[in-house]
């Protein structure tokens, strides 16, 4: 994040690979004198706690954690077994948590 705004990079919104890395980006926008939501939305993705209580607190995408982690062991195992098995496309039920870092009003 800090090397975008070095360059002058500044997107309307970011997508965090994780809730830390989000976090971080607040962060390093802050310390650059933006402001989230108003200058910058910014969401992440695996809704840790400490998200919940970021300010602003921190909008995510949320899902079942056990059943990726039973479904990825699964595959994982599957693979080991068969290294020449067909590739397998899993979708594991997730949500969008709305809060204040996407300039949620509440």
């Amino acid at each position: 994040m800090r090397a975008a705004i070095d360059r002058g990079d500044r997107p309307d919104a970011i997508f965090c690979f994780t809730d830390s890395l989000a976090i971080g980006a607040v962060s390093a926008l802050s310390s650059a004198g933006l402001h989230v939501p108003d200058d910058v939305a910014v969401a992440g993705f695996d809704d840790i706690v400490d998200g919940r209580f970021s300010v602003p607190p921190l909008t995510t995408v949320t899902f079942d954690k056990r059943q990726f982690v039973d479904r990825t062991l699964e595959l994982l195992a599957a693979r080991i077994a068969d290294r020449q098995g067909a590739a397998e496309l899993v979708l594991i039920p997730h949500e969008i948590v709305v809060r204040a870092s996407s300039g949620a009003r509440g």
